[in-house]
């Protein structure tokens, strides 16, 4: 297995106006919201990515993917980013999801028997919650979705279902750094706001078919959807293209806030390229 080298295979993408095809490792670049970036293998050979998340505590990149013919049908593992050594996460078993404490520094995991706590020393403790999760994210409280489309809060012990959220099919949510939701309902992008009356108005982007959510370093929301990916914008007031890139799996972002996608069976770190400005001043060094 190679890590941490330029993609040097064909890799095909769709792109609204044609299929990019880059062979040359030189050559393959891709934009990104205002940026070009490198292309950069971290992992090849996934089955069926399911979840990724980076944690950026430790520089770990955790993802789920799926096992052929297997009890468990799927595994965690992480990438230190730092050395590429993968570990491996057998203590939990069929995880769906994984989601990130930043205060506490602890690592969640949801599964079909409920949820999973990690700490850094990777020991798993389950939380008080018997369900079958599809879906998590941690901000403040621990959000949970779970099999029947339900959407609930789990702090110090207790359980509620999101209030908001009551009358909705909820296929994940996530909450950006303005403290607003979104979620998908049967793929479909919503979000919360809280209008002039100081009540919960539920926006609708209709247009767009979603893969999978994700936030970037600065609490922005970026969507993989079928026609590219998308990031929020407050001052729009609604979604900006940033990317032509489809088939996206999942989305995350390292400390750099460099994107990290998953296409096909690899893990592909979006390595920014020097600006010629870069360039001329490391060769005066």
């Amino acid at each position: 297995m190679q890590f941490g080298i330029l993609l040097v295979l064909t890799l095909s993408i769709l792109t609204k106006q044609e299929v990019i095809n880059w062979s040359d490792s030189a050559t393959q670049e891709v934009y990104f919201n205002g940026k070009y970036y490198e292309f950069e293998i971290l992992k090849d050979g996934v089955n069926n990515l399911r979840h990724m998340l980076y944690d950026l505590n430790h520089d770990r990149l955790y993802y789920i993917y799926f096992l052929y013919n297997s009890d468990p049908t799927t595994r965690a593992a992480y990438i230190d980013t730092m050395n590429n050594n993968i570990v491996q996460i057998l203590e939990i078993e069929n995880p769906r999801m994984v989601a990130k404490d930043y205060k506490n520094d602890f690592v969640f995991m949801g599964t079909k028997n409920g949820i999973y706590r990690l700490c850094n020393e990777g020991n798993a403790t389950k939380l008080g919650v018997n369900d079958n999760i599809v879906a998590l994210y941690v901000k403040g409280v621990l959000y949970y979705v779970n099999v029947k489309k339900e959407a609930f809060q789990y702090a110090n012990g207790d359980v509620d279902k999101v209030p908001e959220l009551i009358t909705y099919d909820v296929d994940s949510l996530i909450v950006d750094g303005h403290e607003d939701k979104f979620f998908l309902s049967y793929r479909r992008l919503h979000k919360t706001r809280v209008s002039k009356k100081r009540k919960t108005v539920i926006v609708p982007f209709e247009r767009h078919i979603v893969r999978s959510m994700s936030v970037d370093v600065h609490g922005d929301v970026y969507v993989c959807a079928m026609d590219g990916i998308f990031v929020y914008d407050r001052l729009l007031k609604g979604l900006r293209k940033v990317s032509e890139l489809t088939n996206i799996e999942a989305l995350t972002f390292n400390r750099r806030n460099e994107p990290i996608i998953s296409y096909a069976d690899k893990i592909i770190k979006l390595k920014e390229k020097p600006t010629l400005e870069l360039l001329l001043e490391y060769r005066t060094l």
